[in-house]
């Protein structure tokens, strides 16, 4: 069974082989440019009246 499989079927897992290191690295570039730009997030925001959450 592969790791990608072990993963898919919550089964436990190494995440140094089958190229998820490589995986891992453009998930963290991609995350990391999205904070960047502020879309999706609440900056400053600490409660849910402050962001219009009901």
């Amino acid at each position: 069974m592969t790791m990608r499989e072990r993963i898919a079927t919550g089964k436990l897992f190494t995440d140094y082989c089958e190229g998820l290191p490589e995986d891992r690295l453009q998930a963290k570039k991609r995350m990391m440019a999205f904070n960047a730009t502020g879309t999706g997030c609440y900056r400053g925001a600490r409660s849910a009246d402050e962001r219009n959450i009901r």
